[in-house]
């Protein structure tokens, strides 16, 4: 019994069975976030990126403003120029769809790592459980607007952030890097992105010990070099 137990509980195990876990939470989220795909609504909102990205391939145009939001201030193009590629394969909305649908299922991986890193593997567990179960994030992400894309961003920031911070000091470059990338897209494809800066500056403030910002130029230009 004993023998047995320390089978199931050895690192190589408790790897196994992690791997297992992520692709059942994968495959669940992706199951639910395409599930009955060709039922999604695709109105104006849903549309007006894909239509920009769509000119900027047929009509060689490169627009810097994009839709307008409630207040009538307009948010920036970024989210079209995203689209480029993935309409460069396949000119048909549904190209698009798969793509953020796909984004945001995979986002799963991230809120169960970070979970995990911070409390254990049940809190991961139930966070990830919360992600892939919540009506909310499933409404808002089956769409292709410009806040269908955040919760993916928002979710590999999150845990670039805190492996910047916590984590080992190998490959503290790339965390820094993913985390500054995921910012810029993030205030870029909306205006209301400009929020998460204050969070940030407040966790960099908190945290601050634990910036290394000096290794971390180290290590960028020893990287280059």
């Amino acid at each position: 019994m004993g023998a047995s137990l320390s089978r199931v509980l050895s690192p190589t195990n408790r790897s196994k069975h992690e791997w297992a876990i992520l692709c059942l939470l994968v495959f669940a989220s992706l199951f639910i976030h395409f599930r009955y795909l060709l039922q999604i609504e695709h109105n104006v909102d849903h549309a007006y990126y894909i239509g920009q990205a769509l000119r900027t391939i047929e009509q060689g145009s490169f627009p810097i403003i994009g839709q307008a939001t409630s207040l009538q201030i307009p948010n920036s193009a970024a989210l079209g120029y995203l689209y480029i590629p993935i309409l460069l394969i396949a000119r048909h909305v549904l190209v698009v769809y798969v793509l953020v649908l796909a984004l945001n299922s995979i986002a799963v991986v991230f809120i169960y790592r970070l979970g995990r890193g911070m409390s254990g593997v049940f809190a991961g567990l139930v966070a990830s459980i919360l992600y892939v179960g919540s009506a909310w994030m499933i409404e808002y992400t089956r769409s292709t607007w410009s806040y269908s894309i955040m919760p993916f961003l928002l979710c590999v920031l999150a845990y670039a952030v805190y492996r910047a911070l916590f984590g080992s000091d190998t490959g503290r470059n790339r965390t820094y890097g993913v985390a500054m990338v995921c910012t810029t897209l993030i205030t870029l494809i909306t205006l209301t992105g400009y929020f998460i800066l204050p969070t940030l500056l407040l966790i960099l403030i908190v945290f601050r010990r634990l910036v290394h910002c000096g290794q971390w130029a180290a290590e960028l230009m020893r990287d280059r070099g």
